[in-house]
């Protein structure tokens, strides 16, 4: 009788002797870890917390960077910001 026919849900796994209950194991086994894959994949809860410490840790290498670069004179940081927005609005201004 083919498995079909005797009503088995198909989250009830059976091993039976012959080739077809085999295969019918098998594909139920695969639909099961991909229902499982697909939902750990939609499981967007941690995924944002996850995006915000990678940002952070951006953040804090970037100024762990500028830090190491302007360490033998800290009067360097504050020109070197000065220039830049210096140089930013007289683009803007057009000279």
């Amino acid at each position: 009788m083919p498995v079909s026919e005797m009503g088995v849900h198909s989250s009830l796994f059976f091993h039976y002797p012959n080739h077809e209950g085999s295969r019918f194991y098998m594909k139920s086994m695969m639909l099961k870890w991909y229902v499982k894959s697909q939902g750990a994949l939609r499981n967007e809860k941690g995924a944002q917390a996850i995006e915000w410490i990678a940002l952070a840790g951006v953040v804090i290498a970037v100024f762990g960077a500028v830090m190491a670069y302007f360490d033998k004179d800290p009067t360097l940081v504050g020109e070197s910001i000065g220039d830049t927005l210096s140089n930013i609005i007289k683009k803007l201004d057009g000279n």
